[in-house]
């Protein structure tokens, strides 16, 4: 499964909504589980890395 990530302008940013950066692609094995982004300088697909164990998300 491939997911796209973009900015999103609109009148509370004051951008212009007709323009959407793209962020980074998000890839997901839905077999394993594991994810492989492309948000990196060479735009490479790489694995995502995992929290450690124990690790709390914001």
């Amino acid at each position: 499964m491939e997911v796209g990530f973009s900015e999103k302008h609109d009148a509370r940013c004051g951008g212009d909504p007709s323009v959407e950066h793209r962020l980074f692609e998000l890839e997901v094995d839905r077999r394993t589980g594991r994810a492989r982004r492309d948000g990196n300088d060479d735009l490479e697909m790489r694995p995502v890395p995992s929290r450690p164990t124990g690790a709390r998300s914001r």
